[in-house]
């Protein structure tokens, strides 16, 4: 649950990795061995609306399919 407190907080948020390739547009965050792999959605204005989560799991599978 940290790590959702944590990411309220964006973009002041540390560990925060964009991914690359077939993730681009997703970012990651660390906590312990696990890894949360989240997208954000802007409103018209361009501000941050929400922050979808869409895979939490263990860093060794975290980015397989």
């Amino acid at each position: 649950l940290e790590v959702f407190e944590r990411l309220q907080h964006w973009p002041l948020v540390s560990g925060v990795k964009p991914l690359e390739k077939a993730l681009r547009g997703s970012y990651r965050v660390r906590t312990g061995s696990w890894r949360v792999l989240f997208r954000l959605v802007h409103d018209k204005s361009g501000k941050v609306e929400r922050i979808i989560v869409w895979k939490i799991d263990n860093r060794r599978d975290v980015y397989e399919a």
